[in-house]
């Protein structure tokens, strides 16, 4: 949930409000009790329907896999902002940001979606060939180690904990 004091929401609303004369202040105020009192994502605080969210996944989607990275990444911004609890939005955007070489913004992406399902490797996965990119040994490590960890006793995960462990010990000995 979102935490503001009633200070911090009256001056969201008052923000809000002029930057959007003709809303009714009302929309801003429900809105927000939405978010912070019921946890919702903005989507649902503003009623948006799951619908509209799919259609325009479905459009970033087909852009990413068309190549079109730049296309693909605003509309995964969007609906990452949208809807925070949804991983696919947050990974597509990761995964455009990684494609677009924007190493440091596709790392924030692959880390939240991790925060999202801690016992999901893939997000790590894709972190690390971030910072293989960046040259940033001791997060490549890291999160080697956290793929490694999250992956023992799950079948379904060994090649990638194979992956990892050879990358892993591929990254200790060119240290």
């Amino acid at each position: 949930m979102l935490a503001l004091n009633k200070e911090s929401r009256e001056a969201v609303i008052e923000n809000l409000s002029q930057q959007f004369p003709d809303v009714e202040k009302s929309h801003f105020e429900e809105a927000l009790k939405k978010m912070c009192d019921e946890g919702a994502s903005l989507s649902e605080a503003m009623e948006i329907s799951n619908d509209v969210l799919e259609g325009m996944y479905d459009q970033a989607y087909r852009y990413y896999n068309m190549g079109q990275y730049k296309k693909a990444h605003p509309i995964f911004s969007f609906l990452f902002l949208m809807n925070y609890k949804d991983s696919r939005f947050v990974m597509g955007l990761g995964a455009c940001a990684h494609m677009m070489q924007n190493y440091p913004e596709a790392i924030q992406a692959y880390e939240c979606a991790s925060l999202q399902n801690l016992t999901d490797p893939v997000p790590l996965y894709h972190a690390v060939d971030c910072y293989i990119n960046l040259d940033d040994h001791p997060n490549t490590v890291k999160n080697l180690k956290k793929i490694i960890a999250i992956t023992t006793d799950k079948p379904e995960h060994r090649v990638m904990r194979d992956r990892a462990i050879m990358m892993l010990k591929n990254e200790e000995e060119n240290a």
